[in-house]
Order: C-alpha cells, then sequence, then structure tokens
C-alpha cells in the first residue's frame, strides 16, 4: 500500500509540473494574441500579467536549447546546401549572405568568416556593389566585437559616390548602430549625434509605409520633446510583429524604453520581459533586454532573478562570441559577485543559526542529565565535553579568522589591480587619441615627412618592456618581499639581486602567483615560446632547495598583510 501510495504521489507530482507548464504558455500565448487584438492595454498592466510573464521568461531560459538546435538545424541546411550543390560563385554569394543573417546575433565569428568570404567573391567578379555590402556586413559584425577602429576603418574606406539607393540604405543603417555601440562602449554621448545622423539619412532611403521606417520614427521621437507621438507608431508595429520574432523583440525593447521615460516601471518591466522571451524563441544572443532586466532586479533586491538573468546574459554572449560593452559587463560581474557574496553570507548566518541551536540543545541535554542523575562524576564528565567544545569552537574560530584575514587580502589585490587596469588603459586610450590627433591633422595637412617620422618614432618593443617595467611596479608594490621569499627557497648560490625589477624566471613565478597557472597565457604576456616557459619553471625548480614543493611554496607567499596595497 505504501508503494502504491508513493506512486501515486508521484505521479500526482508529474502532473501538477506538467499542468503548471501547460498553464504558463497558453497564459503567454493568450497574452500575446489579446495584445494584438487590441484586448490589452500596455498602460495598465496588471500584476497578474506581469506575474504570467516572469513564469514565461523562466520556462524559456530552462528549454532555450530547443531553440538554439532548431536554428542550428536551420544553419546546417544551408551549410548541406552550400557544401554538397554545385553552384557558380555568385549562388555561394546569396548562400554566404543568408549563412550571415543567420549567424549574425548567434555567432559573430562565423557571420565574419561567410562576408569575409563574399568580399573575395565580390573582387573575383568584379562586383563593387557586392564587395560594398559585405564589408558594411563587416563593420557591423566589428560594432559587435567592440572593434570600432577596424569597423570606422572599413565604413571610412566605401566611398559613397559608388552606392546605390539599396547600398545607401544599408551604409547609413550600419553607420546607426555602430556609432550607438561606440557610444555606449565609450561613455562618449557625442557619438550619439553621429548615430542620429545616421539615421536620418537611412531615413531618406525608406518607404515612410515600412517597419523600418516607423520603427526609426518612433526611437526618433522617444528621444524628443514630442515623446507622445512615438506611441501609436508602436502599437502599430507591435500588431504587425509575429510572436517570438525579432521584430517582437526589437519593438519590445523600444516601447520599454518609452515606458522607463514615462516612469512607468511596471509596463516597463512588461515590455523588457516580452523583448526577452522574444529574443530567446529568435534564438539571439545579442539580448540586451534580458541584461537590462538583471540589473532592475538586482536594484530591486531580487537577487535570485538577478543572478538567473545575468547568468543566462553572459553564457549566451560567450557562445555567441559578443563582447559586452564594458560597462554593462562590469556591472553584470558585480551582479554576480554580490549574489554570490549574499548566498554565502545567508549560508554563514544559517550556519551559525544551526550551531547555536545544537550547542543549546546539548546544554539542554547534559542539564537534565545532571539534574536526573546528581553525580559528581556526570557532572565531571560534562563540564570536560563543554570544554572540548569550547576548544573546538575557539579552534573553528580561529580558522574563520584566518580565512577572512585571505578573503581580505584577495579582496584588496582584485582592488588594486582594477584600479591599475583602469588607469592603464586610460593612458592607452589617451595616448591613442592623442597619436589619433596627430596623424588627423597631418594627414589633413598633408605633412607626411611629420607622419613618417611619427610612425617610425613607434616601438612595440618599447612598450611591450613598458608594460613589463609596469608590471614589475604593480607587483611588487602588492608583494614586496616577493624576491626576498623566493631566495628563502633557493640554495645561497642562486639567489637573485634585490632589485625593484623582475628577470623572466620571476615574472613567470610572479604571474603564477596571481593565478595565472596555463602556459600559453603566461608565453603570450611575455611574448616567448611555451617551451620556453616550461624551461624556466625547470630551471627554477632544479635551483630550489626542495624541488618537489617549490612552486606550491611559491604561490603561499603572502602579500604582507595588505600594509603596500594601502600605501
Amino acid at each position: 500500500m505504501r508503494v502504491q501510495r508513493h506512486n501515486m504521489q508521484c505521479h500526482g507530482a508529474a502532473m501538477t509540473k506538467a499542468l503548471v507548464k501547460v498553464v504558463t504558455i497558453l497564459s503567454f500565448i493568450f497574452m500575446t494574441v489579446s495584445a494584438q487584438a487590441g484586448a490589452i492595454n500596455y498602460d495598465e498592466v496588471s500584476d497578474r500579467q506581469l506575474k504570467a510573464l516572469y513564469d514565461s521568461l523562466d520556462y524559456e531560459l530552462n528549454n532555450k536549447d530547443r531553440y538554439i538546435k532548431a536554428h542550428e538545424q536551420t544553419i546546417d541546411l544551408l551549410k548541406k546546401t552550400l557544401r554538397e550543390g554545385t553552384h557558380d560563385i555568385r549562388e555561394e554569394y546569396d548562400i554566404n549572405r543568408r549563412l550571415y543573417d543567420k549567424y549574425k546575433k548567434f555567432q559573430v565569428d562565423s557571420a565574419l568568416s561567410y562576408s569575409v568570404r563574399n568580399v573575395a567573391i565580390g573582387h573575383e567578379l568584379g562586383d563593387m556593389d557586392k564587395v560594398h555590402l559585405a564589408n558594411l556586413q563587416i563593420a557591423y559584425l566589428n560594432s559587435l566585437n567592440n572593434r570600432f577602429l577596424e569597423g570606422k576603418a572599413i565604413l571610412d574606406s566605401i566611398p559613397l559616390s559608388e552606392l546605390n539607393r539599396d547600398l545607401l540604405l544599408e551604409y547609413y543603417s550600419t553607420g546607426y548602430w555602430f556609432y550607438s555601440s561606440y557610444a555606449v562602449a565609450s561613455g562618449d554621448n557625442s557619438y550619439y549625434l553621429e548615430a542620429n545622423r545616421s539615421r536620418d539619412e537611412a531615413m531618406r532611403y525608406l518607404d515612410p509605409a515600412s517597419f523600418e521606417y516607423r520603427f526609426n520614427l518612433s526611437f526618433k521621437y522617444i528621444y524628443s520633446p514630442d515623446l507622445s507621438k512615438a506611441k501609436p507608431y508602436l502599437d502599430s508595429l507591435l500588431e504587425t510583429c509575429s510572436p517570438g520574432s525579432p521584430e517582437e523583440a526589437f519593438v519590445c525593447g523600444i516601447y520599454a524604453i518609452y515606458y522607463a521615460k514615462l516612469g512607468q516601471e511596471k509596463e516597463c518591466k512588461y515590455m523588457y520581459l516580452r523583448s526577452a522571451i522574444a529574443d530567446i524563441r529568435s534564438a539571439t544572443r545579442e539580448n540586451e533586454s534580458i541584461q537590462i532586466l538583471a540589473v532592475k532586479e538586482y536594484e530591486n533586491n531580487n537577487l535570485n532573478l538577478a543572478f538567473k538573468y545575468a547568468q543566462a546574459a553572459i553564457e549566451d554572449a560567450a557562445a555567441g562570441g559578443i563582447n559586452m560593452h564594458a560597462i554593462r559587463r562590469y556591472k553584470l560581474n558585480t551582479l554576480l559577485s554580490a549574489a554570490f557574496r549574499d548566498e554565502q553570507q545567508r549560508s554563514h548566518t544559517l550556519m551559525q543559526r544551526n550551531l547555536v541551536t545544537a550547542c543549546l540543545m546539548l546544554i539542554v541535554l547534559i542539564g537534565l542529565l545532571a539534574y536526573v542523575l546528581r553525580q559528581k562524576r556526570k557532572i565531571s564528565d560534562i563540564r570536560k565535553l563543554l570544554e572540548e567544545t569550547n576548544r573546538e569552537l575557539l579552534h573553528y574560530n580561529e580558522q574563520l579568522n584566518a580565512n577572512n584575514e585571505e578573503l581580505s587580502e584577495s579582496n584588496k589585490v582584485k582592488e588594486f589591480y582594477i584600479s591599475e587596469f583602469f588607469e592603464l588603459c586610460f593612458n592607452y586610450i589617451s595616448e591613442i587619441e592623442r597619436l589619433e590627433t596627430s596623424v588627423k591633422k597631418m594627414t589633413k595637412t598633408r605633412n607626411y615627412n611629420d607622419l613618417a617620422k611619427l610612425l617610425s618614432s613607434m616601438s612595440v618593443n618599447r612598450e611591450y618592456n613598458a608594460m613589463y617595467q609596469h608590471f614589475d611596479t604593480v607587483f611588487l608594490a602588492l608583494y614586496p618581499t616577493f624576491i626576498i621569499e623566493v631566495n628563502k627557497l633557493l640554495r645561497p648560490e642562486e639567489w637573485f639581486p634585490e632589485t625593484k625589477t623582475l628577470n623572466r624566471e620571476l615574472r613567470v613565478y610572479a604571474l603564477m602567483r596571481l593565478g595565472f597557472r596555463d602556459a600559453d597565457q603566461i608565453a603570450k604576456f611575455l611574448c616567448c615560446a611555451v617551451t620556453t616557459i616550461y624551461c624556466y619553471r625547470s630551471r627554477m625548480r632544479n635551483k630550489a632547495i626542495d624541488r618537489d614543493t617549490f612552486e606550491d611554496n611559491v604561490m603561499g607567499i603572502s602579500s604582507g598583510k595588505g600594509a603596500s596595497l594601502e600605501a
């Protein structure tokens, strides 16, 4: 009977889960159809409608692999057609272009390879229209990968006088996405002006009745004093979108910005949720909506949802080879770290409560035994037990204090390196900006002699040496006794002089102390072969007093309890 009851309970639980999934899917379909029929007033979204969309997004995130597989099957069919069929290069160009469309927001590197191939085909055919179109596709992909210098070079290299109407539309549309991404990545709002100019130019070549024209017009109104004019266009655009399509994701994302401008947070979330669901269903990995939702949930202290959304966004970006902009990537990483830290804190608090509860129960039990038995021997045993427990607690407390000190030191190292990294990046950006200004000025004035001198004065080796010197300075600031501690592990005749710089052997172990255990990464940083790294490591172990434990002892070198970090 128990087995039958258990089987019935399991069967009932399974039916309940299945019923919940069906209700969730049907509720979302119902809302989508109702919205297209004009039944939903987006200005007054109810809590029930919002909850249904949260449930739908959760379901789609748990089952997004099926959309990925379906998209990959479509791509595989196109690849099979390209691989097995007999085509001339014009047909190959068209198939490559279709593959680019499938890959551009799914896997950037693959899309790039087909566009590069189409550039070669265009040159082979002597058809510059095909060459320009493929180059514009490459410029767009560069904006997704934060390769803005390469993308800008491509846009500047295309002569507008050679472009027909369709290519001019493509050129200005690409310019809009490129400069918008550039503005977000660089934090320079002046690029938004260039993006808006490109958008306005693109609209000149669009049919006013087309989806693209109305979409751009609504977006233009959102960032203008005439905000209310955007809503009729957004409503009509949403009515024409198929559920789960990229177009629905675009329109809902813009609609969310509209509601954010009005301060209607619930309606804003509603639209971002619909946009994120459409991104998943259309296998789009360039999913800005779920990134924004992750930040919003974190700001509302919904850490579990924030962690789940941020993790999904980062996984998609990694799988698609899409480099998120530095600001948004920093926010998501901060979000994940905070969520993990809060989860650790909750676990630690729960452990403390359980420990206190266990101690209280033990004390009560000991008291009851003492009360019942009233024997000195039992009381003595109980006291010994309490003393042992206290010693264990003191031992655990010491371990916790040691762990906290290690975590504090690790956090200071991380904060120090982050600040140094941003300072170094800022210096390089400033240097590049200075060089860019000089080159533009010399080019504009046709001062080619000075330009040649400027180029000849640039030295990659000098920059590497400066970078290594900077690395040595920062590392020795973090670990001021590093050379001394390494010398203690070596035979006296092999000691290194205590200088303010590191040689290559010490630099290898400095990188290992910072967590770089992969020889390939160390070799790339030091501009040498992997075999050279292994040679350095073998040579250092041969110099060590204890060859077998040398590297583990190096990894245990302390940064001096954070004194040098604060300095």
